[in-house]
């Protein structure tokens, strides 16, 4: 604001008049240009880009060992692989194959040996274009091949017998020590005959029962041919040798002779069956 002063000379008077000038203008563009950055200030928005959530994929499926013994377990491990862009947890599912063993049929009963099909989910938690892995343990008594699959991706193990030899000791599933002295297959007209002579010896401080021998055919859809007799109880000390002769035609072969003292109704060697090969 300027202030200016002014000498007037009226009939021989002066005077002094103050005067207050008005205030100085903006250039228009400096005027819209500061309401301009002011607007901009106020109006701006802030945009902020999300993430993408977890996205899983199944990338390997392997199972170790690849062979095992009814005793024995594998372990598969699956591999996952998180594509998206943030960290999350998946659940694998694993889809273990059953197995039923033909039916047996004693009198107007039906037996069979079934493992049944399952499914075992296991989570993960895996980072961001990242993988991790994740396994489960399985364990099958009965012998065969089992697949196993997640999402797109399988693999598969088989169960197989291990061979006892002949003339060796072993300790069987009921607790006597079970020799098999000999074993031998002779040809006949039209069948074929198979002699065995084992030994049973009790070394523990209590009785045990004896058990029985069982031969079980190749062909799964066949009946196993079972060793008849009357068995005794071993008391601490005691020892029996015995001798047993199976027949039976041509048109059935068997794999295994196994010994074990529960096996009546079984159409594959026990868990825990001593187990010989047929050998013909």
């Amino acid at each position: 604001m300027q202030r200016r002063t002014v000498l007037v000379a009226t009939g021989g008077m002066l005077l002094t008049v103050g005067c207050i000038g008005d205030q100085e203008e903006l250039p228009e563009e400096e005027e819209e240009q500061e309401n301009k950055t002011e607007g901009e200030e106020s109006d701006e928005e802030v945009t902020t880009e999300e993430s993408e959530p977890a996205k899983f994929e199944i990338i390997d499926l392997v199972v170790q060992p690849e062979e095992v013994s009814p005793d024995g377990s594998v372990t598969v491990t699956a591999t996952v692989q998180n594509i998206g862009e943030t960290e999350g947890t998946e659940q694998v599912e694993f889809d273990i194959d059953g197995r039923t063993v033909d039916e047996q049929k004693v009198g107007d009963t039906t037996f069979e040996e079934v493992t049944e099909a399952e499914t075992v989910t296991k989570q993960v938690t895996v980072p961001p274009g990242e993988s991790a892995t994740v396994s489960i343990s399985i364990k099958r008594e009965l012998v065969g091949t089992f697949g196993v699959s997640v999402a797109d991706h399988s693999v598969s193990f088989d169960v197989i017998r291990e061979w006892n030899e002949i003339g060796e000791a072993y300790e069987g599933a009921g607790g006597l020590i079970v020799t098999l002295e000999s074993f031998e297959v002779n040809e006949k007209e039209g069948s074929y005959e198979y002699a065995i002579e084992y030994t049973l010896e009790n070394d523990t401080d209590g009785g045990i029962d004896e058990g029985g021998f069982q031969l079980y055919p190749t062909d799964p859809e066949k009946d196993p041919v079972q060793q008849f007799g009357a068995f005794d109880e071993l008391f601490p000390g005691d020892t029996v040798s015995r001798s047993y002769n199976f027949e039976k035609e041509k048109n059935i072969e068997f794999s295994s002779l196994a010994y074990h003292p529960d096996q009546f109704f079984a159409q594959n060697p026990p868990n825990g069956a001593l187990v010989w090969p047929v050998e013909y």
